[in-house]
């Protein structure tokens, strides 16, 4: 429902930037729990946007960071969206471009100022916790552009059930993702996951990380 109402958004774009006076859809595209995800998924790889290398001098994995390529409520000004819209296209191959979903999302938060904004969580539910329904779901968002690829950075694969199930055994996972040392802090260069994100792996984990 929140991705249905922020593409709306987006799509109203131009006729709000024409009437400045009008109501628009009072959805708030929040930047740690919605644009951050992305580009630290899409924009951090080796050799790219990380804190550690920092491509073009471009670090896409902090707000003060991302604002140096953004102009706030003027997202077609910004050099973060159009980036990834015109030649050459960002990320560059062999990584996926962005879908027309994300790039919306990145759009409507420019729309909306840019803010370093993270917005109230919601209910957090643990129980019945599943691989397909839960897990999979928040891998895929916070994890997918670097180990769910065909050249998993760092050789770190969360395809399947079987490769995931290596990092669980050896408690890198959820080492990495609650930021515990000796682990690599993940997701790399940035701040945690969304604890209830962490939760629910958590859960999974303690219930006996099973592949349902």
């Amino acid at each position: 429902m929140i991705i249905r109402k922020i593409l709306l958004i987006v799509f109203g774009i131009s006729w709000l930037i024409s009437c400045k006076n009008e109501t628009a859809d009072p959805v708030e595209v929040c930047f740690e729990r919605d644009v951050l995800p992305i580009l630290s998924n899409s924009c951090a790889y080796n050799d790219c946007h990380n804190p550690d290398d920092r491509a073009g001098g471009i670090q896409l994995t902090t707000y003060n960071g991302v604002l140096r390529a953004v102009t706030p409520n003027n997202y077609r000004a910004s050099k973060l969206y159009t980036s990834m819209v015109t030649f050459p296209v960002m990320p560059p191959k062999p990584y996926d471009r962005l879908g027309v979903e994300d790039l919306s999302i990145i759009a409507a938060w420019i729309e909306q100022g840019a803010k370093n904004n993270s917005c109230p969580p919601a209910n957090c539910d643990t129980t019945n916790v599943s691989l397909s329904a839960d897990v999979r779901p928040i891998l895929s968002k916070y994890c997918g552009g670097c180990h769910m690829t065909n050249n998993p950075q760092g050789n770190v694969d969360f395809r399947t059930y079987d490769d995931l199930r290596i990092y669980v055994d050896d408690g890198s996972l959820t080492g990495s993702i609650n930021h515990i040392s000796p682990w690599s802090q993940m997701p790399k260069g940035s701040g945690k996951i969304p604890a209830c994100s962490i939760n629910i792996i958590d859960a999974w984990l303690h219930n006996g990380a099973l592949n349902n």
